[in-house]
């Protein structure tokens, strides 16, 4: 599988090799993650519309890091808000979303899989280059999401107090999930 590259790529740390699953062949998909653009926000509000508007002003709050998960010929699929919580020694995934065509709210059957997937690595390794240590946090927007967090990341519930199931990546969770999209040198930086 070729990798995409970008001069706004920020996994520079950790050399990553992120991928989305085309559902129809069944082909890695390589996927760049990189700053959000204008653009990118603008694609969010037009058809086929996105179940969030990202240029909402709880989003674009300049504390939180944006960023689009795109392919190699820039097809956006993924949009992702990140904070890092450098204090609390964790980045806490804001709010991430496919596009239309791979939500499974939205469609039967999803264009590319393994979205959310990569955006949580990408978390983690923005985690790692942070000094968090591959710590991250979550809310599960619906109880499908919360089950699919536990069930297929094996990702460890934290308290919620009546809000959104919230969940922790970390340590050996962190690195399973991260370790499908490591190379090499990545490899070296764990």
């Amino acid at each position: 599988m070729k990798k995409c590259t970008s001069e706004g790529e920020v996994l520079n740390k950790m050399d990553l090799s992120l991928f989305v699953v085309n559902t129809t062949t069944k082909e890695r998909v390589p996927v760049v993650l990189s700053p959000m653009t204008k653009e990118d926000v603008l694609v969010t509000t037009q058809e086929p519309h996105w179940q969030t508007e990202w240029d909402t002003e709880y989003i674009q709050d300049e504390e939180k890091e944006k960023f689009s998960l795109k392919t190699c010929d820039g097809e956006l699929v993924g949009l992702v808000a990140y904070e890092i919580r450098a204090k609390y020694v964790l980045v806490r995934i804001v709010y991430m979303e496919s596009h239309p065509e791979s939500n499974p709210t939205l469609v039967s059957h999803k264009k590319y899989d393994g979205i959310g997937k990569a955006l949580i690595a990408a978390g983690i390794a923005l985690s790692v280059n942070n000094g968090c240590y591959g710590c991250v946090t979550l809310e599960a927007k619906t109880t499908e999401l919360a089950m699919h967090y536990y069930n297929a990341y094996h990702a460890i519930p934290l308290t919620s107090l009546g809000g959104p199931q919230r969940f922790m990546f970390d340590g050996d969770v962190s690195l399973a999930i991260i370790s499908d999209y490591l190379t090499d040198s990545g490899k070296e930086n764990l």
